[in-house]
């Protein structure tokens, strides 16, 4: 089949909104909270794409993730029947649905994932994302008022209940202490990392459009998360770097690196910077963060079984937040995250310099957040797992006649 007529089909562009829209979604339920519109919308895309596969007796499979997908399907089976598990109904539930995340990454992403429609929708709700924390933030600094981000209804309750009695309660607890908005999304960090995905992409395709990028980064700074943050920097830093290298003279060389000292200088001298220091180094979101780190060793005392397969999506009563890398080792063992490795260097020699740049964000996210294991991973693997040769087309598009040749060469 042509992947690039499946992913221009009605199918194609389907799966591919629900990528995005899905991380928005998922924060409500269908009736009851069991299960989110955002499992819904991305159920019925595999189903359709499924169809379509079947009806035109074709299919194009990702052989990075391959191996991963396989290895967790059989690590469930051979844990429920051959294993003692405590909560046999919350290790099926938490597997199938992260394997959900993974099918549209290994089986139907390169073939249905549209790239240039993708962008349109991730860069629409990206925009209004952050628009609207700037928003909030106005109203709770002039008037002491947080607009909801949520939607409160009977047919599509909040999977959590604070996610509505949050913006009750902030005009009272907003007066005496710094505040984090969060958008139309559950967490602040959720938001910074949904919205830190496009802004990598934009900047190191140097598309022009820099009142999105500054709306987006001025939507990170706000939204107080330490991870978003940093990686927002880091892909500035990145973009900063490239220009410097490639694009100015060395007159124009040495103004540019005056004015980012100063602007250094002016940010470190700031009570948000201050408060933003206070966060990451002095309060319980560092040590949460970076918890599961220092008690790897405690999870693996024993039978050298549980070091090599892990005990199982969500098992051994992982702590509260527990970030990626150490989430991976603690439920699929060494094993488990060789299969990961592996997918992610055969991405990263295959795919296309942005797609590389992505992986690389990608994988520092999981340092500090656990998204590897949630719906917001289908912000950045698809694109990464995209068709090089859509990804090509679509970041040419993006650039203006005279930057086209400049850029060629570094796709």
């Amino acid at each position: 089949m042509n992947t690039g007529c499946a992913a221009n089909s009605r199918t194609g562009k389907f799966l591919t909104a629900s990528c995005f829209l899905s991380p928005v979604l998922s924060m409500y339920g269908f009736i009851i909270t069991t299960i989110n519109l955002g499992d819904i919308i991305l159920i019925v895309s595999i189903i359709l794409a499924l169809i379509d596969s079947v009806r035109k007796r074709s299919i194009t499979i990702s052989t990075a993730f391959l191996p991963y997908f396989i290895y967790i399907v059989l690590h469930l089976l051979i844990t429920l029947f051959v294993r003692r598990v405590a909560d046999r109904y919350d290790l099926i539930g938490s597997t199938l649905r992260y394997l959900v995340y993974v099918v549209i990454i290994t089986i139907f992403a390169r073939q249905y994932f549209n790239v240039k429609f993708g962008m349109r929708v991730y860069r629409a709700i990206c925009v209004f994302a952050a628009l609207f924390i700037i928003f909030q933030t106005i109203c709770m600094a002039l008037f002491n008022f947080y607009p909801k981000g949520v939607i409160k209804s009977s047919l599509f309750p909040q999977v959590r209940e604070e996610m509505n009695t949050f913006g009750d309660i902030l005009p009272i607890v907003g007066k005496f202490s710094r505040f984090r908005p969060r958008s139309i999304f559950a967490e602040p960090a959720h938001f910074s990392s949904y919205v830190a995905g496009y802004l990598a992409i934009s900047l190191f395709n140097k598309q022009k459009e820099l009142p999105v990028q500054l709306a987006l980064t001025a939507g990170l700074l706000l939204s107080m998360s330490s991870t978003g943050i940093l990686v927002g920097t880091f892909v500035w830093g990145l973009y900063f770097f490239d220009i410097a290298k490639n694009g100015l003279s060395r007159m124009k060389f040495i103004i540019f690196f005056v004015v980012v000292i100063v602007g250094i200088i002016v940010i470190v001298r700031s009570s948000f910077f201050q408060y933003f220091i206070y966060r990451f180094t002095s309060t319980r979101s560092t040590s949460d963060r970076f918890s599961a780190y220092s008690v790897l060793e405690d999870y693996f005392k024993g039978s050298p079984m549980y070091l090599l397969f892990g005990y199982g999506h969500n098992g051994r009563d992982q702590l509260t937040y527990t970030a990626g890398f150490p989430k991976l080792l603690i439920s699929y063992g060494l094993v488990g995250t060789l299969c990961f490795a592996i997918s992610c260097i055969e991405l990263f020699i295959k795919g296309t310099t942005i797609q590389k740049k992505l992986l690389i964000v990608f994988l520092i996210f999981q340092l500090g957040t656990e998204f590897l294991f949630g719906v917001l991973e289908l912000c950045f693997l698809p694109f990464i797992l995209a068709s090089p040769d859509r990804v090509r087309e679509y970041c040419c598009q993006q650039l203006r006649p005279s930057d086209m040749s400049q850029q060629d060469s570094s796709y």
